[in-house]
C-alpha cells in the first residue's frame, strides 16, 4: 500500500515547473499544457480557442481570481489527463506567506493531435463571492469605506460581477439560467438623513430593520429599493424576465434588511486581534451553554472553525448545497477572530452561529438570517 501511494504522488505534474513524464502520459506534449496553463491564467480566449477543436467549449470559471497553478494526474483513458486548476488568492493580510491557493476546478481532458478534443467537468468549486470581496476591498482601499453586501438572495446565485466608476460601486449577483439579477449600487451622498428622489416618482416609503427607512418602487423588469446608510446612498434593484424569474417586492425588502443587519452597534468589534491566541473551536464549543448553540443529533454535517471575520462567508459557502446564506461583514474588523459553527440535520435543516473569539459574544445566528 505504501508503495502504491508513493507512485501516485510521484505522478503529480505541475505545469509551473519541470514536467515529469509518466507511462500514461508519454504521448502528451507537456509544453502544450504549460501554454494552456498560461492562457488560463491570462484568460486569453483566442489562445484557448486555438488550442481546442472547434466543437470543444472551455468550461466557464465563475471567479475572476487568477489561475495560479495547474496540475495533471494520469487517467486510465488513452490520451487523457485529469487537470486540477488552483486559484492564487490575494494576500489580504499583507504578510509573507499570507497568500493561499484554492482548488478552482477538476477537469478530465482528452488530447488529439496536440489539440484538446474533449473536456469533462469533474468538479467546479469556484466561489463567485470572491469577486465581491475583491471589488469591495478595492473600494475600501480607495475611499476608506465599507460597502454593505447582501447575505440573503431570492434566487440561487451563480455569478458575481462588479465595477467601480468614480466614487460609485456596482455589484451584480446573477443566476444566468433564470436570467435574474440583484444589483447593489452605492455612492456617497450629500444628504446624510434625507432621500432626494426624482420628481413624479412612484416610490413608496418602506420601513426597514434597525429603524432604517427607505423607498421602494416599480422599475422596468422588476423593483428598486433606495435607502441611506453611513452617508452612502444604496440603490438595490431586483430584476428578471418574468418568465424564468418573476421579481417580488417582498423579496427585495428581505435583501435590503440583510444588507443592514448588524446585531451589535457599528464598531463594536472594530479592533484587529489576529496576533492573539484563543482556544480552538472544539474547546470553545464544549464550553458553550446548550441554550446558546448545540449541534443536531446524528447531523449529516457539522462545522466548527476558528477563522477571521472576513472568511466567515467562505466557511458558510461549504453548506450551499442546502441553500445559500451569509452574514454581513459590516460592523467588525475583517481580521478579528471568530468561531463559526454550522450543523445540518438529516432532513437538511441548519443551525449556524458566529461568536467573537475574544469576548465570547454571539455576533449572529441563524435566527436572524434569511435563507
Amino acid at each position: 500500500m505504501k508503495k502504491k501511494i508513493l507512485i501516485i504522488m510521484f505522478f503529480v505534474v505541475s505545469v509551473l515547473g519541470t514536467p515529469l513524464p509518466t507511462k500514461a502520459e508519454t504521448s502528451i506534449n507537456h509544453r502544450f499544457f504549460r501554454e494552456f496553463a498560461r492562457a488560463l491564467h491570462d484568460r486569453d480566449v483566442s489562445k484557448l480557442n486555438s488550442m481546442t477543436e472547434p466543437s470543444v467549449k472551455i468550461p466557464e470559471i465563475r471567479e475572476d481570481t487568477p489561475i495560479g497553478g495547474l496540475e495533471t494526474l494520469p487517467s486510465p483513458h488513452k490520451n487523457t489527463l485529469v487537470m486540477i486548476g488552483s486559484f492564487q488568492d490575494d494576500c489580504f493580510d499583507n504578510r509573507p506567506g499570507g497568500c493561499a491557493r484554492r482548488i478552482a476546478f477538476i477537469w478530465e481532458v482528452s488530447i488529439k493531435n496536440n489539440k484538446i478534443s474533449k473536456i469533462k467537468v469533474v468538479s467546479d468549486v469556484a466561489n463567485p463571492h470572491m469577486n465581491e470581496l475583491i471589488i469591495t476591498k478595492e473600494y475600501k482601499e480607495k475611499f476608506n469605506k465599507e460597502i454593505l453586501v447582501p447575505f440573503y438572495f431570492p434566487f440561487k446565485m451563480t455569478h458575481v460581477t462588479g465595477k467601480i466608476s468614480g466614487e460609485k460601486i456596482n455589484l451584480y449577483y446573477k443566476n444566468v439560467k433564470l436570467k435574474s439579477v440583484l444589483q447593489i449600487e452605492a455612492e456617497p451622498t450629500a444628504t446624510a438623513d434625507e432621500l432626494i428622489l426624482p420628481k413624479r416618482n412612484r416610490y413608496k416609503p418602506v420601513a426597514l430593520i434597525k429603524n432604517y427607512k427607505g423607498v421602494i418602487g416599480k422599475i422596468p423588469a422588476g423593483y428598486e429599493l433606495i435607502f441611506l446608510s453611513d452617508k452612502m446612498k444604496y440603490n438595490v434593484k431586483l430584476t428578471g424576465d418574468n418568465k424564468n424569474y418573476k421579481p417580488n417586492s417582498d423579496e427585495l425588502i428581505k435583501v435590503a434588511n440583510s444588507l443592514l443587519f448588524v446585531k451589535e452597534p457599528r464598531g463594536m468589534y472594530s479592533e484587529e486581534n489576529s496576533d492573539r491566541k484563543y482556544q480552538d473551536a472544539d474547546s470553545f464549543y464544549r464550553s458553550l451553554d446548550k441554550k446558546e448553540y448545540v449541534e443536531f443529533k446524528n447531523a449529516k454535517l457539522n462545522i466548527r472553525e476558528k477563522t477571521s471575520f472576513e472568511n466567515v462567508n467562505q466557511v458558510l459557502s461549504r453548506t450551499e448545497q442546502y441553500g445559500e446564506v451569509r452574514i454581513s461583514r459590516d460592523g467588525a474588523h475583517p481580521k478579528r477572530q471568530v468561531y463559526v459553527f454550522v450543523s445540518v440535520s438529516q432532513d437538511g435543516k441548519r443551525k449556524m452561529v458566529v461568536f467573537d473569539a475574544e469576548s465570547g459574544d454571539k455576533i449572529s445566528d441563524s435566527r436572524n438570517w434569511e435563507e
